[in-house]
């Protein structure tokens, strides 16, 4: 009887512990569940202008914490494992916002951007797949790092030596102009039965965009082209064309063919037969109505003897400055900011920015061009040289005429422009690298309304853009 009751009782304990596990287990199983497909799994870290974002392995809160090294502390803790540092600053940061679930973690991603490191690590966490670094600091460039859970498979390093942080052009968003085949050399008639004509007008810039647009489109069509002086082209340049008398006279006597963009290419306009003459107009400023005959009108706009002196005046005096005895050993890249009247201007110029600046240098930098020495024109120069980046082998240029400058800047290697016509032809001038401001106009300002709408036919092929 004795015998009989204890193994009732045993068997009672049983089947009540097997309750009691299903039931844990069932539970633990719906909690899983429901904090997976209800709570996302994100850390979003913001510094200064800059954003991380991380998803990781947690519970069901929201904290805030207050430097960069205290999110990566509670995300080691969180993940239950050790990762290499790649939040390093202790610099204050603005939030960290970090929301917990149970879900399995997948990926981090993390970006930084601080004062002397620029570093994109991207991780997989639950196998460690891969780690991709970037890095820009004031010793190492670039250090890629592949890995995996087995040995590490590669490991690329690529140092330079520099004196100041660089940083890659991939890190910032960039808007490369479309390259196009090299333009023909084909140039307007001495002498044809009709003729092109332009009314010039404005500054400098101006009318180099009037006379260009007026020298492609007689190139392509066979026809002559008419222009009357002086003015201001032929004071700053040997132009290789026959004056006409009483020019805008018989100029206005032409057909008129009137652009419908003053910044963009108007193809109803260039459409014309060569079986009258012409007059086209008003400011023309696109590459594309010149393009094909650009080897030719650099032949043009070669600068007179006294501003070619005082140019190279100005280069070798830099150039001894900074201990240089030959030309060929150094990369002269030009700078040119335009300011003044373009600030807050009612017609919607927008002046290049401090972050477009740096972007442009730290773009050259990172190319490691043979001893770099940025030559820097302004008629806003107090502001330029407060906003230039520091610790660069840099010159700024005044005192000259603008033709000078241009000149200058038209001698250089390469090109940081900014806004104006003016900033625009200098780096044509230089037939190196350039740069350009993206958004030289606000948008839903009349002058945004003279652009195409990508500037894709106002900026120069195979150009760079920053904003």
């Amino acid at each position: 009887m004795k015998m009989r009751f204890m193994w009732t009782n045993n068997r009672s304990c049983m089947t009540l512990m097997r309750w009691f596990v299903y039931s844990v287990v069932g539970g633990s199983l719906t909690c899983f569940l429901g904090v997976f497909l209800l709570f996302p799994a994100t850390i979003k870290v913001s510094y200064g202008k800059y954003s991380l974002n991380l998803r990781v392995y947690t519970a069901d809160t929201t904290d805030t914490l207050s430097t960069a090294s205290d999110a990566l502390i509670y995300v080691k803790s969180s993940l239950g494992t050790t990762h290499s540092n790649t939040v390093s600053s202790n610099s204050p940061i603005q939030s960290v916002n970090v929301t917990k679930n149970t879900t399995p973690i997948q990926r981090v991603n993390v970006t930084r951007n601080i004062t002397s490191i620029q570093r994109v690590v991207t991780k997989n966490i639950a196998s460690i797949q891969s780690v991709n670094v970037t890095q820009n600091i004031t010793s190492t460039q670039r250090v890629n790092v592949t890995k995996n859970t087995t040995p590490i498979q590669r490991v690329n390093v690529t140092r330079n030596m520099l004196t100041v942080q660089t940083s890659t052009a991939t890190t910032f968003y960039l808007d490369v102009m479309p390259t196009l085949a090299s333009p023909s050399d084909i140039a307007p008639k001495k002498t044809a039965n009709y003729s092109v004509c332009v009314v010039l007008m404005g500054g400098l810039g101006n009318q180099m965009f009037q006379f260009a647009a007026m020298y492609g489109l007689a190139a392509k069509k066979g026809m002559c082209i008419v222009i009357g002086g002086p003015n201001e082209l032929t004071k700053v340049f040997k132009l290789d064309v026959k004056l006409k008398e009483n020019y805008r006279n018989v100029c206005k006597t032409f057909v008129g063919r009137g652009e419908s963009l003053n910044c963009g290419y108007d193809k109803r306009m260039a459409s014309f037969p060569a079986n009258n003459n012409y007059r086209v107009g008003a400011y023309l400023q696109s590459w594309m109505y010149f393009y094909n005959a650009s080897k030719s009108l650099r032949k043009q706009f070669v600068f007179k003897d006294d501003i070619t002196e005082s140019k190279n005046k100005v280069i070798h005096s830099v150039l001894r400055k900074h201990n240089f005895t030959s030309r060929s050993n150094v990369t002269l890249i030009g700078v040119h900011i335009r300011r003044g009247d373009l600030v807050d201007h009612k017609f919607g110029y927008q002046v290049a920015s401090e972050s477009y600046i740096n972007k442009s240098v730290h773009y050259f930098l990172a190319k490691q061009l043979k001893n770099v020495i940025f030559l820097i024109c302004s008629n806003g120069m107090a502001w330029t040289k407060e906003n230039m980046p520091k610790g660069i082998r840099s010159e700024y240029i005044e005192g000259n005429s603008p033709a000078v400058d241009m000149a200058i800047l038209g001698s250089c290697d390469h090109m940081i422009s900014s806004v104006g016509t003016f900033s625009w032809w200098s780096a044509w001038l230089t037939g190196g690298e350039v740069t350009f401001y993206q958004w030289p106009a606000k948008e839903g300002s009349n002058l945004r309304k003279q652009f195409s709408k990508d500037y894709i036919d106002y900026f120069h092929p195979g150009w760079t853009g920053f904003s």
